[in-house]
């Protein structure tokens, strides 16, 4: 192979990333306005300039490009989540309440996650691999923080790490669009609620018992 056909390889492949990576974050503006049955290829196409036809060369239908937002919105709650257990003062407390405030605010790309997990459109291995590759990252950060507030062994460890991240996104599913109720008093409730839940797995874990 050519060196001028090596360059032009990787200038078609970085020119392929860039314009998925286009289609990806237009496709998850659609979905923050629209529901995934009102979502149209013929207006993503539009969004990004694109014929229809061609969106279908980088996705072969929308439950694959929902699965790929769905998984870019889900690398993004991991990396808030990691940066907030990097802290010199995280506890299960900071990190269930820093969390639960920085995904409502992003609120729109936590629920097509959720969506999408609920609805099955992980199908392909790769895409289900890496839903769960994140999720066991998640659970290891978890651990971290249940661990500092004592020997609850490995087994109880990972136990209390699944109901803690369970816990955390049924109060993001249930109460960040709750009707008629004003932003402060929902984010005053939801930091109640995180403190209650962290206070209860961090006794639970620090005693010891399953």
């Amino acid at each position: 192979m050519t060196q001028e056909k090596k360059k032009f390889d990787i200038l078609r492949e970085q020119e392929k990333d860039h314009r998925k990576k286009t289609i990806l974050e237009a496709a998850e503006k659609i979905l923050s306005e629209k529901s995934f049955k009102e979502f149209n290829m013929r207006d993503l196409a539009r969004e990004v300039g694109l014929s229809p036809g061609s969106i279908y060369t980088y996705f072969p239908d929308k439950e694959s490009l929902f699965a790929e937002v769905a998984l870019k919105g889900f690398r993004q709650a991991l990396e808030i989540f990691g940066e907030v257990v990097s802290s010199e003062d995280a506890s299960l407390k900071t990190a269930a309440n820093r969390y639960l405030t920085q995904i409502i605010e992003q609120y729109q790309s936590h629920r097509i996650v959720q969506q999408c997990i609920i609805d099955g459109m992980f199908k392909t291995d790769e895409a289900i691999d890496e839903l769960m590759m994140i999720t066991r990252q998640f659970f290891e950060l978890i651990d971290k923080l249940i661990n500092k507030a004592g020997p609850g062994g490995e087994e109880n460890t990972r136990l209390y790490s699944h109901l803690f991240f369970a816990a955390l996104n049924g109060i993001i599913f249930t109460f960040p669009k709750y009707p008629k109720q004003p932003k402060y008093e929902t984010m005053k409730h939801v930091g109640l609620l995180g403190d209650l839940l962290a206070d209860l797995i961090q006794s639970k874990a620090g005693s010891g018992t399953g």
